[in-house]
């Protein structure tokens, strides 16, 4: 069925395109609704191969609409190869995802506005208890207890109001209320320069996550990650090089890989290093646009060798 905001037009406005222009290949990065129903029809018609590019996790993959349009493509990819559905195992291709490393640099942050007076512990993501939030606010308590200070910033969009002022009181019962900042939901340049000036992002989301962009926007700009293994978090970073991962809702394991990384600076040095290379090596735009381009002559080749050998 068409859900509220879907196009209702995208069978019409494909038919007129094919005619318009000569088309090889179509490229869905959205599916499982009516308006993606209505491409492929046009497509199946025009004989003209369909691919999709998944972006979020692969369990949506299992859907009863998903599966009916990826029976009908001719291939399907997405941004990490974990949690694949069986019966998509063996045609299903990972073509990860990227970012500017050109932007996201330490050299072209701006300092913050003000100084803190404690080592930041970064989580940008929505305020919604999926995202780990309150699991944050317990790791900071434990490293209280422990005697290590820790300042903590939280940036995204307010997804649950109900769930931010848990936050504050939780704050406020562990005596942390003096030191968890609201943030607010960051542009590019914002998110860069609290990275910089992050000592460390901390990220126990709960939920099922494709591909964190945020691990690779912070490793990036030299910022270890602790998360925890949960969807395709693992494949987000190098275990034990370029950050951590810790077991879902294992506090303690994840507040002792926090303060590692606080107090040793040799360390924290090293996967600040390497988590740059591994994301220039692995995430660049250059590396996705190639990972894409093969993805793409993969089925034109199949469907028109001949094109492709020109």
């Amino acid at each position: 069925p068409r859900q509220p905001g879907e196009p209702s037009d995208a069978g019409i406005r494909t038919r007129e395109l094919i005619k318009r222009f000569t088309v090889d290949l179509i490229v869905l990065h959205s599916s499982g609704g009516a308006d993606a129903t209505e491409i492929i029809a046009e497509a199946e018609k025009a004989d003209i191969p369909v691919v999709i590019v998944h972006h979020f996790a692969n369990d949506r993959l299992a859907g009863l609409s998903q599966c009916q349009q990826l029976s009908q493509a001719a291939g399907v990819a997405g941004v990490s190869g974990c949690g694949v559905p069986h019966y998509l195992q063996s045609r299903f291709c990972n073509v990860s995802d990227g970012l500017d490393t050109d932007f996201f640099r330490a050299d072209r942050a701006r300092p913050l506005p003000r100084n803190e007076s404690a080592p930041i512990l970064f989580l940008p993501a929505r305020i919604t208890p999926a995202k780990g939030q309150m699991d944050l606010l317990k790791v900071a308590a434990l490293l209280k207890k422990r005697g290590v200070r820790s300042t903590i910033a939280f940036a995204g969009r307010v997804d649950s109001p109900a769930f931010e002022q848990e936050l504050r009181a939780m704050a406020e019962r562990v005596g942390l209320a003096g030191q968890v900042e609201f943030v607010g939901q960051l542009d590019a340049q914002g998110l860069r320069d609290w990275y910089a000036a992050a000592r460390v992002l901390v990220f126990p989301t709960y939920h099922p996550e494709g591909l964190p962009r945020i691990l690779m926007e912070c490793q990036a700009m030299g910022l270890p990650p602790v998360v925890y293994n949960i969807g395709g978090t693992s494949e987000g970073l190098l275990e034990g090089k370029t950050g951590f991962l810790i077991p879902p809702g294992n506090l303690p394991r994840m507040a002792d890989a926090v303060e590692t990384l606080l107090k040793d600076d040799p360390l924290r040095a090293a996967m600040s290093q390497a988590g740059r290379w591994f994301v220039e090596k692995t995430f660049s735009l250059s590396a996705l646009a190639e990972r894409h381009e093969d993805y793409y002559l993969k089925f034109l080749s199949a469907h028109q060798p001949d094109l492709v050998a020109k």
